[in-house]
């Protein structure tokens, strides 16, 4: 399957997001699949494509499900997916300063303490960012 780099995928994303918060079964793999899609990891099959066109594309569309992906964290419990969300959140810090200002207000929580190193890395990024 070749994927079009002018189709909108944003309303996909959205409606994977959805399946998350409602489907406890299916998080973890979904969310490790938006993960990859987000990172580019996706195989690009159009030779003429432009890899960080698609990449930003790939940002924007994931950006889409904030919400869900702080739904999620609220509610994961294994190690990876906790991290997923994580990187997840801070990914949307690229088009919204809520990433930060949420990975700010867990920084402290003692749920998240195992994970205070690498959000505060995350947030030194947004904000690093956002400063350009």
């Amino acid at each position: 399957m070749r994927h079009d780099p002018n189709a909108d995928d944003a309303c996909g994303i959205y409606h994977l997001a959805l399946v998350v918060s409602r489907d406890e079964s299916v998080r973890p793999p979904i969310l490790a699949l938006i993960s990859d899609y987000s990172l580019g990891y996706a195989e690009i099959e159009e030779a003429s494509c432009d890899s960080e066109l698609m990449r930003e594309k790939s940002v924007r569309e994931v950006s889409e499900g904030f919400v869900f992906y702080v739904e999620a964290l609220e509610r994961a419990s294994p190690k990876r997916m906790i991290l997923t969300c994580i990187d997840l959140i801070s990914l949307c810090g690229m088009h919204s300063e809520k990433a930060a200002y949420f990975l700010r207000s867990i920084v402290d929580d003692p749920r998240f303490s195992e994970y205070r190193g690498r959000i505060s890395f995350l947030i030194s990024e947004i904000e690093g960012v956002s400063a350009q």
